[in-house]
């Protein structure tokens, strides 16, 4: 069995090739994941706004997130926890940044700890449940509400 050396280069430059693919691939899927919640800060900021401008209305937000998001909470640092307070307290180290959405847990998102929607009523929304949490399942899915005369839309399960 005698290999040319032309053969034997050509096996090399495979198995650099596959290992090659390989790498890249394992770059550019975590890349998909950011782009899903880029995807989902810009859609839910679009619609918070949409219904900010309007009178009154009731639209269900649903979207997928990656699977390491276990959820999304909105927080009113404003006010003392009533509810999840460990979670509330991951969250408190941010309270300075004028951020009151968050993916739980803190980390999960790698790129984006959190963000404002500047059009919530997070006072409303957090009424209940501060901070409110809603879960991951497969898809994410809550609903943003304003009623007639309020000035900001809130969330709502």
């Amino acid at each position: 069995m005698q290999l040319s050396f032309g053969m034997i280069f050509s096996i090399i430059l495979i198995i650099f090739f596959v290992a090659f693919a390989f790498y890249a691939i394992g770059k550019i899927l975590p890349a998909g994941d950011e782009f899903k919640i880029s995807l989902f800060i810009n859609d839910l900021k679009g619609v918070v706004d949409d219904m900010w401008r309007g009178t009154q209305g009731e639209q269900l937000f649903s979207t997928d997130l990656p699977k390491k998001v276990e959820g999304v909470c909105f927080v009113d640092f404003n006010k003392r926890p009533n509810s999840n307070e460990e979670i509330y307290r991951d969250f408190e180290l941010y309270s300075d940044t004028g951020w009151n959405t968050f993916f739980f847990p803190v980390g999960s998102s790698e790129a984006v700890k959190g963000f404002s929607l500047n059009n919530l009523n997070v006072t409303a929304t957090t009424i209940s449940q501060n901070p409110l949490c809603i879960q991951n399942d497969k898809k994410i899915e809550f609903f943003i509400k304003k009623d007639f005369g309020d000035v900001q839309p809130r969330i709502t399960r």
